[in-house]
Formats: structure tokens, C-alpha cells, sequence
């Protein structure tokens, strides 16, 4: 049941006596005249929620409802009005905002974090609160420790959050984080499955140059193996593409070949590959007198 279910009265509230809430976790306000637009087709479908203060009233939610109002030229706004602490408003705040999407990974964060350190509340304990696991709340919040032009890239939208949630593995090393983030910007690393590939090449001693290589070679070994489920590759052209690809220093290199010719092994066990010579799968490494590997 929505919370606003509970309070059926409407008043109309001057719009002068509205007060935002400094415990707002919004920063992002997103198109006020497109609200606007909506509010004078259809008219404004959900009161804002507030609170009485002294000698007036502060928004628990509603904060983008009431700029649209004032752009229309509104003089009243149409509001429920409930007593409420500090505490209680920060939740009903947080918990409308999650449900209806309203809030980026960011503001989230810094929401969550504000209510933690107001009332010495745990994440866990947050979590539960807002009926959330765990990880929703942790990952939200180590956010705050990207540098800022990346934490403002995961706000906007530019960057998304599970390729921040990489980053977040290695926020000890400030100059791999950025430096991969820049190789996400310019297009070198596409995915979040290629982002975490070059951070996990990052952490075994890759520079980044190398970790863009390694995490194309893994992307490579991928589309290998969807090709080789659809059929048409041999062991011989599959061993050729391996050996023709360069994935950056000698030791992360022999470390994937190793992995790819156990893949390779993998597949002809399970009969996914074709012997060059006579175009039948074998389970060893060595068929009608030729070395495959």
C-alpha cells in the first residue's frame, strides 16, 4: 500500500509556505517543465507530502512536484499534511524515492550515509529498514569514495553502476581507477563483463595497457566459445586464432594460454571440436597421427 494511502485529507497549502527539507536526498530535479506540462494536461495526481514546522511547512517528498507548481504559476499546492520526526521523514523520504526510481546510485549513496551518521544506524540495520539487502545499501554507498569526476559520470548516467561497482574492487589504487575509466570513456572497454576482466588484470600486477588486452583476449575467448557451440571451427583454426592473439606481459599471456588450451581440452571432450584431418571430435590431444596443441 503507498504511504500517501493513509492520509486522504487534501489541503491546499500556500505554495510561499512550503520549505524544502535539508535531509532532501534528491540533487537532480531532472525536466521541471516537462512535470509542468504533464501537471497542467492531467493536473498534479499525488499530493505532496509534508510536514508542520514553525509557522510552516517543510516537503518529506515532493520537492520536484512543488518546482513544477511554482513554474506553472501556482499560487496553493494540494498536499497531505502529517506530524512526523526527523527520523520518520528521512525514511519516508528515502523509501518513496527508491520505490518510484527518483533517485540516481549517487544521491542514494549520500542519502543512506546522512541517515547512518544522524542515527548511528548500521548498514545492515538500513538495510533492513528499507527492505533492501545488504549489497543495495554497501555498494550505494562506497560510491562516495570514486573520485568525483566519476562519481558525477555514475549520476549523469555517463558511466553505469555496475562498471562503477568494478571500479569500486580496486578504489584503493586511484590511478588504475581513473585510468580504467578512461579506457571506458574512449571506447576500449565495452561492457561491464570487459571492465571486469581489466580490473581483475589490474589486481594480479597488469598495467593498464595490458589489463585493455587481457580483457579483449577474454572477450575473444567468449565469442570463441559461442562459435564453437553453433558449430563449423576446428581445433586447428581455433589454435591459430590463440596463438595470433596478444594479451600483454609474458606472464599474464602464459597464464591465459594455459587457461585457453584447458578450454580448448574442455571442448573436445565434450565433443564441440573437430579434428582438422578428419573432421571428427577426438578426446585427446592428438588424432590420425597430428598434434592439435
Amino acid at each position: 500500500m503507498r504511504f500517501y494511502s493513509k492520509f486522504p485529507i487534501v489541503q491546499h497549502i500556500p505554495i510561499d509556505q512550503l520549505r524544502d527539507s535539508p535531509f532532501q536526498p534528491r540533487v537532480d530535479y531532472g525536466n521541471i517543465e516537462e512535470l509542468a506540462e504533464s501537471i497542467k494536461s492531467v493536473r498534479l495526481r499525488e499530493p505532496i507530502l509534508v510536514r508542520p514546522i514553525e509557522g510552516a511547512y517543510e516537503i518529506v517528498h515532493g520537492h520536484r512536484r512543488k518546482r513544477a507548481l511554482q513554474h506553472l504559476g501556482a499560487t496553493y499546492a494540494p498536499c497531505y499534511v502529517q506530524k512526523m520526526g526527523d527520523k520518520e521523514a528521512i525514511e519516508v523520504a528515502l523509501n518513496q524515492n527508491i520505490q518510484n526510481k527518483d533517485l540516481n546510485p549517487v544521491e542514494e549513496g549520500g542519502a543512506f550515509k546522512m541517515y547512518m551518521e544522524m542515527f548511528g544506524v548500521s548498514r545492515r540495520a538500513l538495510a533492513v529498514r528499507l527492505g533492501k539487502n545488504f549489497r543495495y545499501v554497501i555498494d550505494r554507498v562506497r560510491l562516495l569514495d570514486l573520485p568525483e569526476e566519476i562519481r558525477d559520470k555514475v549520476a549523469s548516467g555517463e558511466m553505469t553502476f555496475s562498471n562503477a561497482v568494478a571500479l569500486l574492487t580496486i578504489i584503493d589504487r586511484r590511478s588504475d581507477v581513473i585510468d580504467i575509466e578512461k579506457k571506458i570513456d574512449e571506447g576500449e572497454l565495452e561492457g561491464t563483463i570487459q571492465v571486469q576482466d581489466a580490473v581483475d588484470a589490474v589486481k594480479i600486477g597488469a598495467d593498464i595497457e595490458e589489463a585493455v588486452k587481457v580483457a579483449k583476449y577474454q572477450e575473444f575467448k567468449r565469442e570463441m566459445a559461442k562459435n564453437i557451440v553453433k558449430g563449423g571451427r576446428s581445433v586447428k583454426e581455433i589454435l591459430e586464432e590463440i596463438q595470433g592473439c596478444q594479451a600483454g606481459s609474458e606472464v599474464v599471456w602464459d597464464a591465459l594460454k594455459q587457461s585457453n588450451l584447458n578450454f580448448v581440452k574442455d571442448m573436445l571432450s565434450r565433443g564441440l571440436l573437430t579434428c582438422p584431418k578428419c573432421g571428427k571430435s577426438h578426446l585427446s590431444w592428438s588424432c590420425c597421427g597430428e598434434v592439435l596443441a
